[in-house]
């Protein structure tokens, strides 16, 4: 798997710029990594559980196009951002609990709305989104921003959760009912402090 990861993002580090560090542009680094994290998302054939993405969704006139990450101003703002600061401030990872805001009448009315986009009042259920969050502390020495993005991607690969969370995608019966129809928001945020690079990526997603 560390081979094949290593191939597909390998082509982006050709036009990656490279780290001032004392200049560090937090902005560059999460446009990176947003747009690695699609690249490999668009070019992954298997799901978290090890299973052929083009059979779970055999049903679905192109998948990949419904599985495409939507960037979230207010994902940035409400959850990203704020995480980010707050943890490499602390110089602790962890990750912040927002299970009750989130669960919020106000905060799921905000996204719903959004995720799902062309939601008819004749389906035969009621609409939720669901939230998700991968974070993590480098220390390591990156040359530039793209070598940056390739390795945090890699550290969450190694991890079950983290590795089903980057390559989310909806129920089979989700997407093969509404699919093209669903719109995942999502944001990072990235911050060099303390001599470590702090990064979280969250998702708000159709359930």
């Amino acid at each position: 798997m560390k081979t094949l990861i290593l191939t597909i993002l390998l082509p982006f580090t050709f036009l990656s710029q490279v780290i001032d560090y004392n200049n560090f542009d937090s902005k560059r680094a999460e446009v990176v990594l947003f747009e690695t994290l699609q690249h490999f998302r668009d070019t992954i054939q298997y799901t978290g559980g090890g299973k052929l993405q083009k059979e779970c969704y055999s049903g679905v006139k192109d998948y990949k196009t419904s599985m495409k990450w939507v960037w979230s101003d207010d994902v940035y703002k409400l959850f990203s951002k704020p995480n980010c600061e707050k943890i490499a401030k602390e110089n602790r990872l962890y990750h912040n609990d927002v299970k009750d805001f989130f669960k919020s009448e106000k905060c799921q009315q905000l996204f719903i709305p959004i995720v799902w986009k062309n939601y008819k009042d004749n389906y035969p259920f009621t609409p939720h989104v669901a939230y998700s969050e991968n974070g993590v502390m480098s220390t390591v020495e990156y040359k530039t921003y793209q070598e940056m993005a390739n390795d945090m991607i890699k550290i969450w690969e190694s991890s079950i959760m983290h590795k089903g969370t980057q390559r989310w995608f909806y129920s089979n019966e989700i997407v093969k009912l509404f699919g093209k129809d669903l719109y995942t928001q999502a944001a990072c945020c990235v911050r060099y402090s303390n001599g470590s690079f702090w990064a979280f990526v969250n998702i708000v997603y159709a359930t």
